[in-house]
Order: C-alpha cells, then structure tokens, then sequence
C-alpha cells in the first residue's frame, strides 16, 4: 500500500475548553496521523490555547466566519496534506487504537471509507433519561471517527456548507447510494 498518511479534521465552535483534551488524546494514538487542521467558527477563538499547547504533531488552526460544521469540515479537507481522512468533533474523544484499528480495517477489507462508531455517554441524570430515549447505551455510525480516502471525499462533493444539522446524515447516506467500498464495523472508536 501507498504511503497511508492521515489528516484528523476538526471543526470547532466556542469549544477551546474540549480540544485540549481532543488534542491530547490524538497525540496518545497507537498509530500517529500526519497532522491535525481545526477549523474554527467563533467569533472568540483563543490564541492563547494555541501558544501554551505544545504538541508533538503538526497542528493547523484555521479561523472561518459563519461556518456551518459541513462547510468547516470541507475547509478542512481542502487544508489537509494527508491522501487519508480522519474526522473528529470538538467534543468526541477517540479510542487510543481508533487510527490503527481503523488503518488495519482499511487493509484488510480494502476499503475506501470507515464509517466512525460514536458511543455517546451520559452523566447527570437528566443527560441518562435522554440517552435512553434517543441513542442508548450502543454506538452508532456517524461522521465523527470516520476515516476516508481523501480522493473520495473529494469525488464525492463534500458536505453540505448551509445547512445547520443533518448534512453530516445527508453526507453518509450520498456515500452508500454511490455504492463505494464501505465497511461498517460495530465497536465503538469514539
């Protein structure tokens, strides 16, 4: 296989406090990626954050006004030097194997894209009643862990930039109709 490089795209609103954390995590992969482009969308980012993070990968920091997520993410992408793309949100933690496990699964199904699995967790009670009406205890396929050639990503036209929700479902559903080399894997990585 080709050099496998990985770009982690982030996009973030008002979210400073998550992505150290974020940051931290990735930095902790079994399987480093190339660099990480976080696309900001606030009015308040914080330069500070920036200067006092030290981080062993290459980080880039892109300010956008008015940018919905699907607009942040294709910003993103288009900043990305990586020909493998790694999705993130500003408060989604990965599993410390995601980019490996993910890497492996690509290898082995010779795969173009993996859907991401999220898990979200609850903590306040409040936060439990609405798991169990809505997600659950089970992860679920979303934008956010999934990793996909970027070629691909391009083929296929990117997110919708205005639209506040839902484009990321729209984006999913645009990939499987396209009848790509999808896997589907059933552990949670975020």
């Amino acid at each position: 296989m080709n050099e496998f490089s990985v770009t982690v795209v982030i996009p973030t609103y008002n979210d400073s406090q998550f992505l150290e954390k974020i940051l931290l995590e990735i930095s902790k992969q079994t399987f480093l990626p190339r660099e990480i482009v976080i696309v900001d969308s606030s009015n308040n980012h914080d330069d500070e954050f920036f200067e006092k993070f030290d981080n062993s990968l290459p980080v880039t920091y892109h300010q956008e006004k008015k940018a919905y997520p699907g607009k942040a993410r294709n910003i993103g992408v288009e900043l990305a030097n990586g020909n493998w793309i790694a999705f993130l949100d500003s408060k989604t933690i990965p599993d410390e194997n995601w980019l490996e496990r993910y890497r492996d699964l690509v290898q082995a199904y010779h795969t173009e894209v993996v859907f991401g699995v999220t898990k979200f967790n609850a903590r306040t009670p409040f936060q439990k009643t609405l798991q169990a009406a809505t997600y659950g205890k089970i992860g679920h396929h979303t934008v956010p862990g999934t990793l996909i050639k970027k070629k691909v990503f391009d083929e296929s036209g990117g997110f919708l930039e205005h639209v506040r929700m839902g484009e990321d479902i729209e984006w999913r559903e645009r990939l499987i109709k396209n009848d790509l080399n999808i896997h589907l894997p059933n552990e949670p990585a975020v």
